[in-house]
């Protein structure tokens, strides 16, 4: 026996190969222990009970399927049901949902490996039961089972000898050189030659192999219910290769040099004298005599090769769709094929009609839109309408875009010396129509959800575009978005309005509200500073060098006798009246948003500090806390007191640094540093940056790294963020001089700072909250223009209040 080898295949190995070799140790199949019960109530069910409540039963929705003869019922999980198993008396068996009996409940185990096939065992006897056809496989006092399929057995007695049972009980003695277990039908080897090996019938050794390719992808998914059926075999025979049916029946002559699989195409690849022929089944084949058979991915066609030329044929009649005229493979595209014929593409639909003749350096899909096709003639590019069978837009641009909602741009370049210096873009519709008669330098959508307003720039100034292609207002200098309450700047509205600001040439500023696409307020501001939005938005802004407060459709809330107001930590969840901070005679109070005075003007510097109301005020040099009522939580005096973060915050006086809590009490912290000394908007960084690059001196340098580097202040919160494990034992005076380092030896190395400042300055960087941390995000092109402006300002983050460069953390 130890000279044999046995190939089986278990029903879960289905799941990537259709056979499977082991050698015949006493390496046995055993069955395994019982699988943990899973709890009833995943069938809305209900336990019921016998009289002396030691057994139990099961009632689903009010219906019973059990009577309460169990000591224990649970859900077993066969995908893709659930089936119940039951223990009685130290028992096992199985029901499904409406009671009927699967496998008699006299089992001392019942296990399965494939959901299929279960294998059950009582003392000695070993029975395998197929719940999907609900029969019986084998059933004997059999030693120990070793391997199964779907019609037989391979077992072992207590004397050690092997023999295969079958369904009728037929029983044979292992003595084969080797077993292959298929799912359905048992290869043998006897003397060096294989044969198929049935129920009835004497096996004929007459092949030197017989086997069956492997599959894989999706033909044996996860899904399967583990039912194939295998109906053919590659056999060998004298070195050639043929088919056979598993009775032996030859399908295919043994004339072949190889026989195999491919895992997209139904059948059998052929081969023969170094070409290529698919066997389907009896009435479906295709001669050998290809160099290509090709299926892309499972779609419903096939290429086929021959001659250096190719073809495309229906996959399920064979039919030709497209005789052999391409040079290359073809590419489908939409509802139809791209065709090369001397190095020049041409379409054809699905019918193998010739859509466009082969006159274009190369068709394509066009992104999205399924029913345009781009086209390229000579470098110029033109758009095919599927749908309408025309071309709408001819070949005359250096490039068309579509990534603008319901638009297409046509762009062409203006050159010099073979280099680009201008590019001029003209807006159409989907139909090719032009909606302007301007050229514009460059288009830009709206980062705004749900806005459709594109910005369209010519030369020093900017158009905005509705999602009509018409012009809503035209000739201004400049856009943005303003900072919140949080001094962020994000594209997404809190709430129905996308307001933006807007400059004219004369320096004034408008309100234009994106989704409406109309100006909201004529160009009367001096500035626009911040928003706020719960219900309403509101905004603060200056008119006459004084401040004041509008709503989102230009309503005075708070009139402008202002020198400051902020809105800077304004709760939108508050449930009382919201505050201001204001300045009014070079001195700081509190107002809410009807003007009134909630508290004096009294104060040489008033800042909020916390969503709670919570305010640092300055009196003489020193600050005191206070809060909205004005009462003083903490006289200090103080050199200054950071934001709170989780209401807490850090205190400072000289170089001593002391927590202090909401209500104004010392806690037990203390440290030896100052506040940190940065940049509050992402922006400041940014520019800082570039203001860095050109400085004259080191000594700037070194200031900006100090600024972008974690202080000893920032490194205290950091310990409390979600950076807490990557920054205990940071040293704040190392990261600055690592900075530093590099920062000046960007400054001092010769780069490309045109590019670097206009990839830095004209995208717009906007700002929000990413897995619990404020971090910035770019708009548009990613590109930094430098590879250590990159390190240095993609993922910064802000950290009570200040923005820090995350380059430490990559150290």
């Amino acid at each position: 026996m130890n000279s044999k080898k046995i190939y089986f295949l278990l029903a879960a190995a289905l799941f990537s190969e259709v056979s499977a070799q082991i050698p015949t140790s006493r390496e046995y199949y055993e069955v395994a222990p019982n699988r943990p019960p899973d709890p009833v109530y995943e069938l809305n069910g209900e336990y019921t009970f016998s009289a002396d409540k030691k057994k139990k039963g099961l009632k689903i929705k009010g219906k019973a399927i059990l009577e309460p003869v169990y000591d224990e019922i649970s859900i077993y999980h066969r995908y893709p049901e659930k089936i119940l198993k039951v223990k009685k008396d130290s028992k096992y068996g199985f029901f499904d949902l409406n009671g009927q009996n699967l496998i008699p409940v006299n089992f001392d185990n019942i296990e399965s490996s494939d959901n299929r096939f279960f294998v059950a065992k009582k003392d000695k006897n070993i029975s395998i039961f197929d719940l999907e056809k609900k029969k019986t496989v084998i059933s004997g006092n059999y030693g120990k089972l070793i391997t199964y399929n779907q019609k037989s057995a391979l077992i072992e007695d207590e004397s050690g000898a092997q023999f295969i049972i079958f369904e009728d009980g037929k029983k044979i003695k292992n003595d084969f050189e080797s077993l292959d277990f298929y799912p359905n039908v048992l290869v043998v080897k006897k003397n060096g030659k294989q044969a198929i090996l049935a129920e009835k019938g004497n096996p004929n050794y007459e092949f030197d192999q017989i086997f069956f390719p492997s599959l894989k992808g999706s033909k044996f998914g996860n899904h399967m219910k583990y039912s194939l059926l295998i109906k053919d075999f590659v056999a060998v025979k004298n070195k050639m290769y043929g088919l056979v049916d598993i009775t032996g029946k030859t399908k295919l002559p043994f004339e072949y040099n190889s026989i195999s699989k491919d895992e997209r195409i139904e059948g059998f690849r052929l081969e023969k004298n170094k070409k290529i022929g698919q066997y389907f089944d009896e009435n479906k084949i295709l001669k050998t005599e290809y160099t290509t058979i090709y299926r892309d991915g499972l779609s419903d066609y096939l290429t086929l090769g021959k001659d250096g030329k190719f073809s495309i044929v229906n996959y399920a009649t064979l039919k030709t769709i497209i005789p052999f005229i391409a040079d290359e493979h073809m590419i489908r595209m939409g509802n139809g094929f791209t065709v090369k014929q001397n190095r020049k593409s041409g379409w054809y639909d699905r019918e193998g009609n010739q859509i466009l003749p082969p006159e274009y350096d190369e068709i394509s899909n066009y992104y999205d839109a399924e029913q345009l096709l781009r086209l390229v003639k000579n470098g110029r590019k033109g758009i095919y309408d599927l749908r309408k069978k025309q071309i709408i837009i001819p070949t005359e641009f250096d490039e068309i875009t579509d990534y603008f909602t319901g638009f297409l741009v046509g762009i062409n370049e203006n050159r010099v010396n073979n280099q680009t210096t201008t590019r001029e873009y003209i807006l159409m519709d989907l139909n090719g129509k032009k909606l302007l008669n301007e050229k514009f330098n460059s288009f830009e959508k709206s980062p705004v959800k749900n806005s459709k307003v594109l910005f369209a720039e010519k030369k020093d100034s900017y158009s905005i575009l509705t999602s009509k292609g018409t012009v809503s207002l035209e000739n201004i200098a400049a856009y943005e978005y303003i900072f919140d309450e949080h001094n962020l700047i994000s594209p997404d509205p809190q709430n129905e309005n996308a307001l933006i600001a807007v400059k004219n040439k004369q320096n004034k500023w408008a309100i234009y509200d994106e989704k409406q696409e109309k100006l909201k307020s004529d160009f009367s501001y001096e500035e626009i500073k911040q928003k706020f939005e719960d219900e309403n938005t509101y905004l603060i802004v200056s008119k006459n060098k004084k401040y004041g407060i509008i709503d989102q459709n230009n309503k005075t809330i708070v009139n402008f006798n202002y020198d400051h107001l902020s809105f800077d930590f304004l709760n939108a969840y508050k449930d009382d009246k919201q505050t201001v901070v204001a300045k009014k005679n070079g001195k700081y109070g509190l107002i809410d948003f009807s003007g009134k005075e909630v508290i004096p003007f009294s104060y040489a510097d008033l800042q909020r500090i916390s969503g709670d109301d919570l305010f640092k005020a300055k009196l003489g040099k020193s600050y005191i806390l206070i809060n909205s009522q004005n009462t003083v939580l903490n006289k200090g005096p103080f050199d200054d007191i950071s934001n709170f973060e989780d209401k807490k915050a850090l205190s400072f006086s000289g170089q001593k640094a002391r927590e202090i809590d909401s209500k104004g009490q010392f806690t037990k912290f203390e440290g030896q540093f100052s506040i940190h000394q940065g940049f509050k908007t992402f922006d400041e960084m940014k520019y800082g940056f570039l203001k860095m690059l050109e400085s004259k001196t080191d000594a700037e340098v070194k200031e900006y790294a100090q600024k972008i580097a974690p202080s000893p202040h920032v490194i205290y919160f950091l310990r409390e963020s979600s950076f807490k494990n990557r920054v205990a034992y940071l040293d704040s005076e190392s990261i600055v001089n690592v900075y530093y380092s590099e920062l000046l030896n960007l400054k001092n190395t010769n780069r490309n700072r045109t590019y670097l400042h206009e990839k830095l300055s004209s995208v717009k960087d906007f700002t929000g909250y990413n897995n619990g941390m404020t971090t910035s995000y770019r708009s548009g092109i990613q590109d930094y223009g430098d590879n250590i402006a990159e390190q240095f300002l993609r993922n910064s983050f802000k950290i009570n209040g200040y923005w820090i460069s995350s380059r430490f953390l990559y150290y």
